[in-house]
């Protein structure tokens, strides 16, 4: 059974590469840079770099045409929390200004609040964003990462069929 479905796999490959073959070199899609340098003919070559791109694929474990999977990701901070701990600094600043200022507590306190809140609420939104961006970035890396690891698996092969691989 699972020698069928490696079987179907590598057909499904072949077939996928074979197509990408007519439009341009299997090489050239992955940005790698072969030249024959054994007097390989273009045909020979062709046929080299589709038994590669299977052997790569299957020993590095990664389809190139995949995305690669996500890094873990931290939980983002709940935004209410922010603001609701800035609703009451807020407001115990806005009750130590009453006091300061000998008025009624309960009207700058709600004031405070307010304007705690709002900071809260602003800070949690930026911190947010940028772990939103961070993440982004980490994927962007284990992306070239994971396309990397295929090139090298790729260009072994490649030369050990004696292409000059750069």
């Amino acid at each position: 059974m699972k020698a069928a479905v490696n079987l179907a796999a590598v057909l499904g490959v072949s077939i996928y590469v074979s197509q990408a073959m007519a439009q341009q070199p299997i090489s050239g899609s992955l940005g790698v840079f072969v030249y024959p340098s054994n007097g390989q003919t273009s045909q020979q070559q062709a046929v080299d770099e589709q038994e590669c791109y299977v052997w790569a694929q299957q020993t590095s474990g990664i389809d190139p045409t995949a995305p690669a999977p996500a890094p873990a990701q931290a939980a983002a901070p709940p935004s209410g929390a922010a603001a609701g701990g800035g609703a009451v600094s807020g407001a115990a600043k806005g009750a130590l200004i009453a006091e300061i200022a000998d008025e009624d507590h309960s009207e700058y306190a709600a004031a405070g609040a307010i304007i705690g809140a709002a900071r809260g609420a602003k800070r949690a939104r930026a911190s947010q964003a940028q772990a939103q961006q961070q993440s982004q970035q980490q994927q962007q890396q284990a992306q070239q990462q994971h396309l990397q690891t295929f090139k090298n698996a790729f260009s072994a092969c490649m030369s050990g069929r004696k292409y000059t691989v750069n």
